[in-house]
């Protein structure tokens, strides 16, 4: 008979939590209709919601739900052309190496 830990202890349960490897990614264009189109401004792109939202506080923009099948499917449309950048390596909570983008 196998144990029902969860039922149990509900605290116990794991919490759901985003996990990658990156927290989102600066592109210069994108895709409309498989035509490729440049931006004057920069868009970033990621999965996380709470992401999302403090990259529409620093650099303007709102984030949107894309129809991508990408990890990233939440994008923001700056209203920047340009982004100082401090990208240093580290390591996160489970120990595994990360970059830091503040």
């Amino acid at each position: 008979m196998a144990m029902r830990i969860f039922e149990t202890d509900p605290e116990s349960k794991p919490k759901p939590r985003f996990v990658d490897d990156t927290v989102g990614r600066f592109h210069s264009g994108r895709s409309v209709h498989n035509v490729p189109e440049s931006l004057p401004e920069w868009r970033i792109t990621t999965g996380d919601p709470e992401v999302s939202a403090a990259v529409a506080q620093l650099f303007g923009g709102t984030p949107e739900e894309t129809d991508s099948t990408s990890d990233n499917y939440i994008e923001v449309l700056t209203r920047s052309n340009a982004q100082d950048l401090w990208i240093a390596s580290g390591r996160n909570a489970e120990g595994l190496p990360s970059r830091v983008i503040p």
